[in-house]
């Protein structure tokens, strides 16, 4: 019975982690929904809502994991927890990868609601009318598969951002396997356990710096750029897009910088 409820908390970490990134990759497209639709502000306010879903699919993630790993500590059992979480950063990688197909889909609905939230101006009455027979019918008018027509916008490579893309790719990649490298060096320390564990928002805050920082800011400036007339729509779009391939990137890259990150989060701990 244990074994199984210990199933369910590794099920639930699985679809948290794949609900994570799916909604982070997702984020990308909210610059082009609010080039296209006029209402910048509008459309970030309103995709906070599912900024706080992964948020709260976060917070669950790391305690039931943790959860996990001390139960197979306690009861002095085999597992081979790097395995595991390996596992997990693949979930993070389809997740990423679920996210890019449905960007088409998620735009053209996204655009609708930021419309109808234009004349509803609340929420609340947005949700409920996401949730009615016409919310249904909206989704399935909105669904658009991926179009090849956007290796377009790589055929110049001079016009991809290439350190923006390189920042990108490191930071998501920390970001990825920072909760998951300080809960894998409480597990092979136990002794630095909580020290370990708590060093996570340390790793994952540097990742987020350079978000803050560098990219961010990049990405805003290149909207105002596109909404003035001063960065041509092919460029943007090449931008937006080397973001959503350079975060699946960084899901990936996280399997190789999960192990440095264990090290590192160990030895900090031993040394505190």
């Amino acid at each position: 019975q244990s074994e199984i409820h210990m199933s369910d908390h590794l099920a639930w970490v699985y679809a948290f982690t794949f609900l994570i990134h799916l909604i982070n990759t997702l984020s990308y497209s909210v610059r082009i929904v609010g080039v296209r639709t006029g209402r910048i502000a509008a459309s970030i306010a309103l995709f906070n809502i599912f900024v706080l879903v992964a948020r709260m699919a976060h917070a669950f993630q790391a305690p039931l994991l943790a959860k996990r790993a001390e139960g197979r500590l306690l009861a002095d059992q085999a597992y081979d927890v790097v395995w595991e979480f390996r596992t997990l950063l693949v979930a993070a990688t389809i997740g990423s990868v679920v996210g890019a197909l449905l960007s088409p889909t998620f735009r053209k609905l996204f655009a609708s609601y930021v419309n109808q939230f234009d004349s509803m101006r609340s929420v609340p009455r947005l949700l409920l009318h996401c949730a009615s027979k016409i919310g249904g019918s909206v989704v399935r008018e909105s669904l658009k598969p991926p179009s090849l027509a956007n290796i377009q916008y790589f055929r110049s490579l001079r016009d991809i951002p290439v350190k923006l893309a390189l920042m990108n790719l490191l930071a998501i990649s920390v970001l990825t396997a920072g909760v998951f490298a300080s809960l894998l060096a409480g597990y092979e320390s136990p002794e630095v356990r909580a020290t370990a564990v708590s060093l996570a928002p340390v790793v994952t805050g540097l990742a987020t710096i350079i978000l803050m920082v560098f990219i961010d800011p990049k990405l805003s400036a290149l909207t105002d750029d596109m909404l003035d007339g001063k960065a041509s729509p092919s460029y943007f779009y090449t931008c937006v897009i080397t973001m959503v391939v350079t975060h699946i990137g960084g899901t990936i890259l996280a399997q190789v910088v999960l192990a440095p990150s264990t090290d590192a989060i160990r030895f900090f701990a031993s040394a505190l």
